[in-house]
């Protein structure tokens, strides 16, 4: 059964920061303090992933309602392959009626692989994408009949943080909030 602890009342916040570095390239990261700040919003989950008394991963979560975005998902090197993260997938969809994410579109092995995972685990594509920081994402979601829109994904964007300040910085290094936002469902 997998715990979930608050980043700030976390005991393993090198180890947190450690596992966020070595899952996410840099040009898909938002500096770490950013995140950090974020997750004091109201509408954001910055976590460690306990089990057995072991980090086994992170996840930070932007929701409204029950709309989730899942900006960063990633399991410990170490505790992959057994499960977790499909469960722990599960848990959310459970918790949030409609679970969304990212991914890179990129046509290498590990991409597929990390696409292929989320199809598994009861993610839909949505012929939805965006370009943020010079990379392209695909979006997926959890709830096939929701009907992703850039006002949505926008709005979503604008909950990571109640500090206007903290929304100015985000948006202006990676314009979150005037997303480049590609719709091919109606090309299908």
């Amino acid at each position: 059964m997998a715990n979930y602890v608050d980043y700030f009342d976390s005991k393993n916040r090198k180890e947190i920061k450690k596992i966020y570095n070595d899952a996410f390239p840099k040009n898909e990261q938002i500096p770490f303090w950013i995140l950090k700040l974020s997750s004091k919003s109201s509408n954001t989950i910055f976590k460690e992933i306990i089990i057995d008394n072991k980090i086994a991963g992170i996840l930070f979560l932007i929701f409204d309602n029950d709309i989730a975005y899942l900006m960063y998902f990633a399991i410990n090197k170490e505790m992959r392959n057994k499960g977790l993260g499909s469960s722990i997938l599960k848990g959310l969809i459970k918790k949030y009626n409609t679970v969304i994410l990212s991914i890179e579109t990129k046509e290498d092995s590990i991409s597929k692989k990390r696409k292929d995972f989320y199809l598994r685990n009861n993610f839909y594509q949505t012929n939805k994408y965006t370009k943020q920081n010079g990379v392209c994402y695909e979006l997926l979601c959890s709830n096939k009949n929701y009907v992703l829109t850039k006002d949505k994904l926008i709005n979503i964007y604008k909950k990571m943080t109640n500090s206007k300040l903290l929304a100015y910085l985000i948006n202006k290094k990676f314009k979150l909030f005037d997303v480049n936002f590609i719709d091919n469902s109606n090309k299908i």
